[in-house]
C-alpha cells in the first residue's frame, strides 16, 4: 500500500512539473498567418434567371430578282457561303440576246442623233446665208420665215432623238442588269439551311432558291416575365451563361408588347461578346439573368467571411495591433445580410466599406487573438 502511494504520488508530482513547459510552448507559437477580403462598395441589382434563345438577325430565303429556267445550283444544304457567292445560275441566253438587241437599238439611237444634228447645221448655215443677204434685192422675208421655222424644227428633232437615245441607254442598262441577276448571289454570308430549286425547274420572279441563315450576326432573344424586369431597359447589363463561359450582355431592345397568356415581354440582347460569338448556334438555348429592378450602391462582404451561430451571423474582422507593427487582432461582430450578389452577400450592417473580414481560417479565432494576415489587405490602414 504504502508503494502504490508513492507512484501515486510521483506522478502528480511529473505532471506538475510538465504543465508550466506545455503553457509556456503554447504561448510562445508564432500567429497564424489567414487570408482576409475587404470590405467593397459596388454597384450590384437583385437578378432572376430566364431562359433565351440566339436567333439570327440576317435569316431567310434568298430569291430571284428575274424569271427564268435553273441553269446550275452551285451549293447544296449545309454549306456555308461568302457574301456575293454565286448560289444559283439562271439560263442567260434569252437575256444575252435582249443586252444585245438593247446595244443595237443604242447604236441605232446615236446614228440618228449625228443625222438629226447634221440637218440642224444644214439649216443654220442656210439661215446664216440669207440673213447676210438681208439689204439686197434678192432678199426675202417669207423665205428668212421659212428657214427660221426649219431650224426650229431640227433643234426639235435632235431634242427627240437624243431622248430616244437617252431611253434606249436606260433599257441597255436594265437590260444589262437582268442578266447579272441571272446569278443569284448570296447577299450575307451564312449557312445553306434549306434548297428549293432544281436544275431544269423554271422560277417566277421573287421565287426562293434557298434558305440561308446567317449565323455570323447572331443576338438573344428571351422572354422575360413583366412583373420582374424593373431593371431591364435598353442598355442595361445582364449576366449570360452558355456551358462553363459567362460573360455580360446589353439589352438592346424590348418590344411594347405583352404576350396575354404569359404575361412576359420579348427582349433582345446584343451585340454578342467575342468569348460566346464563337460559341454561339442558332436557336441553342442559354441562361440569362436579369435585373428586377434598377442597380444601386450596395456594401457586400465574401461569403467565406460569414460564420453561422444560433444567435445569428457574424464575421471575423482585422483590427490593426496598436503594439506590434505588421498584426492584427481578431474582432467579432454580428453582421445583418441582404440578398447574395454572386460569391458575396450585401451587408446591411456590422462593417463599413475598407475594413477586412477573414475569409480562411475565421473559424478558430478567439476574440482579439493575434494573427498576420496575406490577402487583400489595403496599404496603408489605418489603426482603430
Amino acid at each position: 500500500m504504502r508503494y502504490l502511494i508513492s507512484c501515486l504520488l510521483a506522478v502528480i508530482t511529473f505532471s506538475l512539473s510538465i504543465t508550466p513547459t506545455i503553457a509556456q510552448q503554447r504561448g510562445n507559437r508564432p500567429p497564424p498567418t489567414l487570408v482576409g477580403d475587404q470590405i467593397r462598395q459596388e454597384t450590384a441589382s437583385e437578378t432572376t434567371a430566364i431562359v433565351g434563345r440566339f436567333v439570327s438577325t440576317r435569316s431567310g430565303p434568298i430569291a430571284t430578282r428575274v424569271a427564268g429556267a435553273i441553269d446550275n445550283v452551285l451549293v447544296e444544304v449545309g454549306d456555308r457561303v461568302k457574301a456575293g457567292q454565286i448560289i444559283a445560275e439562271l439560263a442567260t441566253d434569252r437575256l444575252s440576246a435582249e443586252v444585245q438587241r438593247r446595244k443595237a437599238l443604242l447604236e441605232l439611237s446615236n446614228a440618228r442623233i449625228k443625222t438629226a444634228k447634221a440637218s440642224l447645221k444644214l439649216a443654220e448655215q442656210s439661215l446664216n446665208r440669207l440673213e447676210r443677204l438681208r439689204n439686197s434685192a434678192a432678199f426675202s422675208e417669207a423665205l428668212l420665215a421659212d428657214k427660221q421655222r426649219e431650224v426650229e424644227r431640227s433643234a426639235a428633232q435632235v431634242k427627240e432623238v437624243e431622248a430616244d437615245n437617252a431611253r434606249a441607254l436606260a433599257e441597255l442598262k436594265l437590260a444589262q442588269v437582268d442578266l447579272d441577276y441571272s446569278q443569284v448571289k448570296a447577299p450575307y454570308p451564312g449557312v445553306v439551311a434549306e434548297r428549293h430549286v432544281e436544275i431544269g425547274g423554271f422560277v417566277g420572279l421573287g421565287a426562293p432558291i434557298v434558305t440561308l441563315i446567317g449565323d455570323k450576326a447572331l443576338e438573344i432573344e428571351a422572354e422575360a416575365p413583366t412583373d420582374r424586369m424593373g431593371g431591364v431597359q435598353p442598355g442595361a447589363t445582364a449576366s449570360v451563361m452558355l456551358g462553363a463561359a459567362s460573360s455580360s450582355i446589353k439589352v438592346r431592345a424590348v418590344l411594347p408588347r405583352e404576350t396575354g397568356v404569359s404575361r412576359t415581354r420579348t427582349v433582345r440582347f446584343g451585340p454578342l461578346p467575342a468569348e460566346l460569338e464563337k460559341l454561339a448556334i442558332a436557336n441553342a438555348a442559354v441562361t440569362i439573368h436579369i435585373p428586377i429592378a434598377a442597380p444601386e450602391t450596395v456594401v457586400t462582404i465574401h461569403k467565406d467571411a460569414i460564420i453561422r451561430r444560433p444567435a445569428g451571423a457574424v464575421a471575423v474582422f482585422a483590427k490593426p495591433d496598436q503594439e506590434q507593427e505588421g498584426l492584427f487582432k481578431a474582432e467579432i461582430k454580428s453582421v445583418d445580410l441582404g440578398s447574395a450578389v454572386g460569391r458575396r452577400f450585401i451587408l446591411k450592417e456590422g462593417a463599413s466599406p475598407g475594413d477586412i473580414a477573414v475569409i480562411r481560417g475565421n473559424e478558430t479565432l478567439r476574440p482579439n487573438q493575434a494573427f498576420k494576415l496575406v490577402g487583400n489587405q489595403p496599404t496603408g490602414m489605418s489603426k482603430r
